[in-house]
């Protein structure tokens, strides 16, 4: 977050010095009062998002979600957003949570994000569909609970289709079923407790306590079927049994919502806040 600061006063001062360079000498006073504003308009708007999810880590900090912002408290969530957005107008306002839960809105297009919480690369066996060359696909997740994700995509049509990876997209794993941990990137964590404090005890506690430890991650690429090979960050991978790579692969979908007049997704019409019809027959926004 510091880095907000390095964002607004260099512009400011670039601004200062721009003005200072085209006006006389007797307003040089004057418009050093004009950078000053500058600099607070600025500052003010670069800070909105912080103060924002600030609010909300308090609010919820005092247990005011039941769910403590899970997925049962999206609609909650977004009736808060929406008036937090309405009241302190910015871009959009939003959370994620470790779980891959995410829910947003978007002030100016008044629409809202949501991705349900799970892990995205689950497995999938995809089975032609018995009728020879031609036949339609049929996709199954191998872990159930993963099914209703894998079907929740569809086409610009409208048709339904799976929600299946391609080579050369990459998804985050969640290594040894998220119980492998590490400690985490934070300075205080990656201090070396007893070598620091070897021959104090009460101090090397104190350390220890301070450290904290997060879920460990890796990120997996989706590699061709057989044989094949693709360019990741100008570097080709080629597909060989030693990468232990599933050549079918599913992802979770974010979705986009037209809300209403409380901030919640809809598609009623007549209700939605910037109604319209497009291909799909629901509301868009441009």
């Amino acid at each position: 977050m510091k880095s907000k600061g390095f964002i607004f006063t260099p512009l400011s001062t670039f601004l200062l010095i721009c003005v200072a360079l085209k006006t006389p000498p007797t307003l040089a006073e004057f418009n050093f009062e004009i950078g000053n504003r500058v600099t607070e308009k600025l500052a003010s708007y670069t800070t909105a998002p912080i103060r924002l999810l600030s609010l909300l880590s308090t609010y919820r900090s005092k247990k005011a979600f039941s769910h403590d912002l899970r997925a049962p408290d999206r609609d909650e969530f977004l009736v808060l957003g929406d008036a937090l957005l309405t009241t302190y107008p910015h871009d959009l306002v939003y959370y994620g949570l470790e779980d891959g839960t995410f829910v947003g809105h978007q002030m100016d297009s008044r629409m809202s994000v949501y991705r349900e919480p799970g892990e995205g690369g689950y497995e999938v066996v995809v089975e032609n569909g018995g009728g020879g060359a031609g036949s339609e696909e049929l996709a199954s997740a191998v872990s159930p609970e993963m099914q209703k994700h894998l079907e929740s995509c569809v086409d610009n049509h409208g048709k339904m289709i799976p929600c299946l990876m391609h080579p050369g997209q990459s998804y985050i794993e969640c290594i040894d079923g998220c119980k492998a941990i590490q400690k985490c990137p934070d300075e205080n964590s990656q201090r070396d407790c007893r070598q620091l404090f070897d021959d104090n005890e009460d101090e090397r506690n104190s350390c220890e306590e301070e450290v904290k430890w997060c879920i460990s991650y890796r990120e997996q690429i989706i590699l061709p079927e057989s044989d094949g090979a693709i360019t990741v960050n100008n570097a080709k991978i080629v597909n060989t049994s030693e990468n232990n790579y599933h050549s079918q692969r599913g992802y979770i979908p974010w979705t986009q919502h037209c809300i209403d007049s409380s901030g919640l997704p809809t598609q009623t019409p007549g209700q939605n806040s910037v109604p319209g019809p497009d291909n799909l027959h629901n509301c868009y926004h441009s």
